[in-house]
């Protein structure tokens, strides 16, 4: 295997996690082999060249490089190779023709002592050079205009003491020259002083014309610290200076833009929290402090249940406020010796050193849990969101960083199998857990093809009669191993995988068959309900799919109902309203599920004039003990007979339930105490 091959294996086989990174960072960032040409390189170095990726892979840097910095280049990689890390300023030539200058640093990359290539990650620096070269020439034009410049210049003789200063000084630290009583060195800081006096005797020894540059701090005489860059010049053998003469430049603001660039690269732009890099960072020193003096420390993923449906729904401005106060939220729950970190999306991680007691790590993740479920507004919209925790633990859970964020990240998805809005500590039997899990997602993928899924019915009755009116067809999974699976053991995976479409495009289809066959057989037919995610609800040509399946079949769309959440509605676009507009014209219904659940706006029920609202579970659990349950669910019913909709009670599990339902005048009721969901044979029977 050459070295380019053995450059491209370890990119590929061993660094897939940190090409990801690499990849979304905004530096210029690539990869040559020895002979300087391109292997890798990132969307930041082709914006910043204007070539495509492709475009460079494979090409030698030299073709992008300025003519007149090709030789500085090769220098630089061979200090590079020769086991050194370097850093360079040179200037390439953009797509366009325009010159860029580039600040980067390269380090070599060995695998079993061998050098495969040089890693280089550089910035563009053009506007500052230009911004640097203007202020060069203003210097230029302006030497000679000491009374009217913004530097300050003295001469210093050898023994230390100031005998010029220029009348700018006023200007610049306001400062009159008489007040100086020729000593500076009052003014820097006392942080500085030992620099600068060694500085000075170093710069004394050195022959006529040497220079030195040095930064440190002065004190203006409003009491502010000023950042200045000072040039000295060693003239002491100068017949007319006899001195070092030194030229001060206030470049405080300079600094300021330095330290917020630096800032800028450690903390997450939205929140302004410390950013993956700088977590990693700290993590791994706080590792070896606790190695060091047998400590020990947990690690946090917090990750948002449903975020990008709420992204999805309300906007990514609304998503990006939210990300802000779920960044308060966090900082309001962890311990001041923690530390929070945005990781990226939704994902929050937070780190917990010198941990004495379990209690500390359970606090903490109580504490998060307890304040997420806080009603968050956003905008208009009153939130309630929950984050699912998963914790690990040095030394138990493992390390090293990988080893901590793997079994954390582990210990989160486990939480969201079991129901969300909760918290685990990584154990080793999570890593079988978690290989189910893929395993569980492989086999989806094929149960489709395999005609693995079954549609089971459970019935509606009329709240009078108690004779079936409708039902709700739900998705069952006959997994060919694990036998029968529920909604609950796979939906998410489905969502998360993006199958939850096509998954239920088929649900609908089949639902379709099916009312046929009980039409040909000619049995009574009645409205079928669907379950609608808000993934499905926002894919394109819905309308369009929906009337193909109507037409395949050949049933009225009266005979189907489409169930919707309010978690939908929140969108409330131009684009929501057409589609629901358009199922209505194929004449199929359209109901508002777990009505008073979520965000309960009524001006949705003025706005789509829903022909079915279903009330939420939790009103009809306790109606018949709690006054509260009842009265809100007969404003409901009575507001429903007004606005001529159809009420449906979900949820009915005991005779006490349905009677009170009934006094109240519900339409429809549908749960245990009538039927479980059930086959399609079995469902027959009970008509």
């Amino acid at each position: 295997m050459n070295e380019n091959k053995k450059l491209k294996h370890y990119l590929e086989a061993d660094n897939r996690f940190y090409n990801k990174l690499l990849n979304s960072h905004t530096d210029t960032i690539y990869i040559l082999d020895t002979t300087g040409k391109i292997i890798y390189c990132n969307e930041g170095f082709s914006d910043t060249t204007g070539y495509k990726r492709e475009e460079l892979i494979n090409e030698k840097i030299f073709r992008i490089l300025h003519p007149e910095d090709k030789s500085k280049v090769k220098d630089f990689l061979h200090d590079t190779l020769n086991e050194k890390i370097t850093r360079r300023e040179f200037k390439i030539v953009h797509s366009t023709g325009k010159i860029k200058n580039i600040f980067a640093d390269a380090v070599p990359i060995s695998v079993d002592d061998e050098n495969l290539g040089i890693f280089v990650i550089g910035k563009d620096i053009t506007q500052y050079m230009q911004w640097f070269e203007q202020k060069e020439n203003q210097d230029k034009k302006f030497r000679y205009l000491i009374k009217k410049s913004s530097d300050i210049i003295s001469i210093i003789n050898s023994s230390g003491n100031i005998v010029y200063f220029s009348s700018s000084l006023e200007t610049v630290l306001g400062y009159q020259s008489h007040e100086m009583s020729g000593d500076l060195y009052q003014l820097i800081h006392p942080d500085d002083k030992e620099l600068i006096s060694k500085e000075f005797q170093y710069l004394l020894t050195k022959g006529t014309n040497d220079s030195l540059i040095v930064e440190f701090r002065l004190k203006h005489k409003n009491g502010e610290w000023r950042y200045f860059q000072a040039v000295a010049t060693n003239l002491i053998t100068d017949p007319i200076i006899n001195g070092v003469v030194v030229n001060y430049r206030d470049i405080t603001e300079l600094k300021l833009v330095q330290e917020e660039a630096e800032y800028l690269a450690y903390h997450d732009f939205l929140t302004g929290l410390p950013n993956r890099r700088f977590f990693e960072e700290k993590l791994q020193k706080q590792l070896e402090t606790c190695k060091e003096n047998k400590k020990r420390l947990a690690v946090l993923f917090v990750d948002l249940d449903n975020f990008k449906s709420i992204n999805d729904t309300l906007g990514h401005e609304s998503g990006d406020r939210l990300l802000i106060k779920v960044a308060h939220v966090l900082k309001r729950s962890v311990p001041k010796n923690g530390m929070i970190s945005r990781w990226g999306g939704d994902e929050f991680i937070i780190m917990l050193p010198n941990i004495k007691h379990d209690e500390e790590i359970y606090n903490t993740a109580t504490s998060i849990k307890s304040s997420l479920k806080e009603t968050i507004s956003i905008n208009q919209y009153e939130l309630n969101i929950t984050g699912s925790i998963g914790i690990s633990s040095f030394p138990e859970s493992g390390e090293d960083i990988d080893s901590l964020l793997r079994t954390a990240d582990l210990a989160m998805y486990l939480t969201k199998e079991r129901g969300k809005g909760d918290f685990y500590i990584f154990t080793p039997d999570m890593l079988e857990k978690a290989s189910k899990s893929l395993r569980l997602q492989h086999d989806l993928y094929q149960a489709l093809s395999n005609n693995e899924f079954e549609l089971f019915y459970q019935p509606k009755v009329n709240a009078k009669s108690e004779k079936i009116c409708g039902a709700e067809a739900l998705i069952r999974w006959n997994h060919p191993t694990l036998g029968m699976l529920y909604p609950d053991d796979f939906i998410y995976l489905a969502e998360e995988s993006g199958l939850i479409v096509r998954i239920g495009e088929w649900v609908y289809q089949e639902a379709c068959k099916q009312v046929k066959k009980w039409k040909e057989a000619g049995k009574e037919i009645f409205k079928v309900s669907i379950n609608f995610s808000t993934l499905q609800f926002l894919q394109k040509d819905l309308v369009g799919r929906i009337a193909s399946f109507l037409d395949e079949s050949g049933i009225e769309g009266k005979w189907l109902e489409v169930e919707i959440t309010e978690s939908i509605l929140i969108q409330n676009d131009q684009e929501l309203v057409d589609k629901i507009e358009g199922l209505k014209k194929l004449g199929v219904q359209i109901a508002l599920d777990d009505f008073g659940k979520g965000y309960s706006s009524l001006d949705y029920l003025r706005k789509f004039n829903f022909s079915t609202l279903k009330l939420d579970k939790d009103f009809i659990k306790d109606i018949h003990t709690n006054r509260e349950s009842e009265d809100i669910t007969s404003f409901i019913i009575a507001l429903g007979k007004r606005l001529n909709i159809n009420i449906v009670a979900e949820g009915v599990e005991c005779e006490e339930q349905a009677q009170k339902l009934k006094k109240l005048e519900c339409n429809e009721l549908q749960g245990f105490l009538f039927s479980k969901p059930v086959s399609v044979s079995e469902f027959e029977k009970l008509l």
